[in-house]
């Protein structure tokens, strides 16, 4: 329009988008005029019928029947995916007839898992239930030579894990020992702490719970009974009042064992006066997955090319891109901008099988959304992906 030409009252257009079907597409409206009038769009409404679609639906549990939550579910080779709830259902909605679609399972504290040849039909749901192994761990036993730490009434006392040990663990699971000799364990409230000031509490103020110490009691999330309906003395294992599943997936400082790095403590704080005691026991028990010596790890390889997009999306300067190749290939891996200019090659090269991951630091671009297109001999897709800085 120009200033001559601009509609004077709201005017309808109508235009035929039948060539773009079945393939994205983005509507932009671009308006660059020195002329001073307002150029004003009300509304944008797009008319089509969908393509028949089918589902995938069913349920993930472990190797004793009990459901899995947070479980990855996705088809490879598409842009679809779910989690499982906390009942260990999914549903993987508009996925387009056909055959031979390969559904992959995978949870950080399970072996993951790719069910082939699942077939989907219009209008139709297709039942796959999944059972995952759980991976083989060790407990770790961190114990605190601290000397013992006397109970101070309304205030909090710390006894911390220093030690000699400097471990970097992924926690897959965590428990908690102490032993409290006190005159009324009612009035105590217990916390753990990680290095990363991330805290759980044990224990809660309860003035009913009459009784003295917790003689090497220990805290685990699997324990069949909550520590409030026991009674003191505690010995052997309970729930604590808060889970410490809180600190699984830890892989940055999972035990830090000396002064010159911060590390764990059990916290314990006294609510009422009179009564006394001392903190003479602690110590943590993380589980952690079994070492594999390198000969007996299996060779996982992709069985049909993938790409995941990136991850963290949306990022702040530095993201991370995954793909998986079935055999060895040429990649090339291109940023653009959404009016199409190529603004970054990040990948044109020979690959083999596997799993690949490439680091993009986006420090010469400004915020926005880009496209990453993945091409890889007969195979090409391509994820869109938000930069804010």
């Amino acid at each position: 329009f120009s200033e001559d030409s601009v509609p004077g009252a709201w005017t309808f257009y109508s235009h035929d988008l039948a060539a773009l079907s079945d393939i994205p597409f983005y509507l932009a409206f671009v308006y660059n005029s020195t002329d001073r009038f307002a150029l004003k769009i009300d509304d944008v409404q797009l008319e089509g019928t969908l393509p028949p679609y089918g589902c995938i639906a069913g349920i993930v549990t472990d190797d004793s029947a009990r459901a899995i939550s947070d479980v990855r579910v996705r088809i490879l080779s598409q842009n679809i995916e779910s989690r499982t709830d906390a009942n260990g259902g999914y549903i993987l909605t508009r996925v387009s007839p056909g055959a031979n679609y390969l559904l992959q399972f995978q949870h950080e504290f399970y072996n993951g898992r790719t069910v082939p040849q699942v077939v989907v039909a219009a209008n139709e749901t297709t039942l796959v239930n999944a059972s995952l192994l759980p991976l083989p761990l060790i407990f770790h036993d961190y114990v605190s030579v601290n000397s013992p730490r006397t109970i101070v009434d309304f205030d909090t006392i710390q006894m911390p894990l220093y030690g000699v040990i400097q471990d970097t663990l992924v926690i897959y699971d965590l428990d908690v020992s102490f032993t409290i000799q006190h005159s009324y364990v009612g009035d105590l409230s217990i916390w753990v702490r990680s290095p990363d000031s991330v805290y759980v509490q044990l224990a809660a103020y309860n003035p009913e719970n009459a009784g003295q110490n917790f003689i090497n009691c220990r805290l685990s999330d699997q324990a069949q009974w909550p520590l409030a309906l026991g009674s003191a003395p505690y010995t052997g294992t309970w729930q604590p009042l808060r889970a410490l599943s809180a600190f699984n997936g830890d892989s940055t400082v999972a035990i830090r064992g000396t002064r010159a790095y911060s590390t764990w403590y059990l916290a314990v704080y006294d609510s009422a006066e009179q009564d006394h005691g001392t903190i003479t026991g602690f110590a943590i028990h993380v589980a952690s997955e079994m070492p594999v010596p390198v000969q007996n790890k299996p060779r996982l390889q992709p069985e049909a090319f993938a790409f995941d997009g990136c991850y963290p999306n949306p990022f702040n300067a530095q993201t991370k891109l995954r793909f998986y190749l079935p055999h060895p290939a040429r990649v090339q891996l291109v940023l653009y901008d959404v009016t199409g200019r190529e603004v970054a090659a990040l990948l044109n090269r020979n690959e083999e099988a596997g799993e690949h991951v490439i680091a993009f630091t986006a420090e010469n671009l400004p915020s926005g959304v880009y496209f990453a297109r993945l091409s890889a001999a007969d195979f090409s897709a391509t994820r869109k992906i938000i930069l804010l800085k």
